[in-house]
């Protein structure tokens, strides 16, 4: 497995598993937004139709890179997770059967994907990589990914469906990560024609569409529910900001008295995770009852 230098990496990763569109932006995506009551330093990365919710938390000060894996239930309860013989665990989606993707750390910063089923811990990697990342799963249990063959290769998509690994790159791009993946089998995820370029994707019945935020120089599609919405994150010249996109329109999402946020991802009711900025803290957030 490739050595990854710090635990910026694993979030980078997430974040990345990152035909442009005249329409506007200005609409907000309204929800009823909370903060579950998680431990310090947590992040949630993923939520089912039950509102079951995974994420990690930091169990001790932040440059301990401690990480635990977290499963939060809808009526609040908190469990934690710990791969067998890691240092740090991540969980990084949930479908609605209750299966979890997720990696950990071993040993000197290497890291490893597995899945949990029913309890029971299976590994995953994609077959002669170095480097495996798996950030979405369906209900189909096909699971979404990214690869890296080598240290210095640049990134490849996979689907993995019934114990056959099948790669994704969007035509022509130097790179290409894949996010989610819903029931329908439509895949989300970025790609860029250089290393530090970035749009979104949409595949769908083996056709690829481009999705770029109007005025974004990055745009990573992350998230995606059965009616086709879609959320993500894009890089504006006043900073990081996240969205929803469906049918060709963008709404942003703005969650009150926050600096901004980053959405992580969506049910199928139309529910959002993923982890806001306020004066003090950095609190993960839950919105419901959104439209």
């Amino acid at each position: 497995m490739a050595r990854v230098p710090c635990l910026s990496y694993c979030f980078c990763v997430l974040l990345l598993a990152l035909c442009s569109s005249s329409a506007a932006s200005g609409q907000s995506f309204t929800c009823d937004f909370e903060y579950p009551h998680l431990p310090r330093y947590s992040s949630l990365f993923g939520v089912n139709r039950f509102g079951t919710m995974v994420g990690f938390y930091l169990a001790g000060p932040v440059n301990d890179l401690n990480a635990a894996g977290l499963i939060v239930s809808a009526s609040g309860e908190i469990l934690t997770y710990s791969a067998p013989g890691s240092e740090q665990t991540f969980l990084n989606a949930i479908n609605d059967h209750g299966d979890i993707l997720g990696h950990y750390e071993a040993t000197s910063s290497f890291f490893y994907n597995f899945e949990l089923v029913g309890g029971e811990f299976i590994p995953i990697a994609y077959p002669g990589a170095e480097n495996t990342t798996i950030t979405g799963i369906n209900n189909e249990g096909d699971i979404v990914g990214t690869e890296w063959a080598t240290a210095s290769s640049q990134a490849k998509g996979f689907v993995l469906s019934h114990g056959q690994f099948t790669d994704i790159e969007f035509p022509k791009a130097a790179w290409t990560g894949a996010s989610a993946i819903n029931n329908k089998g439509t895949i989300v995820g970025s790609y860029g024609e250089e290393e530090f370029s970035g749009h979104g994707f949409i595949l769908s019945d083996g056709q690829y569409t481009k999705v770029d935020f109007p005025g974004a120089t990055y745009t990573s599609l992350l998230g995606i529910d059965d009616r086709g919405e879609i959320v993500g994150t894009s890089l504006l010249s006043e900073g990081e900001r996240s969205f929803v996109y469906r049918d060709g329109k963008f709404r942003r999402i703005n969650i009150p008295k926050t600096s901004r946020n980053a959405v992580s991802a969506i049910n199928a009711f139309g529910d959002i995770v993923g982890q806001a900025w306020t004066p003090t803290s950095q609190p993960a957030f839950l919105g419901t009852h959104c439209k």
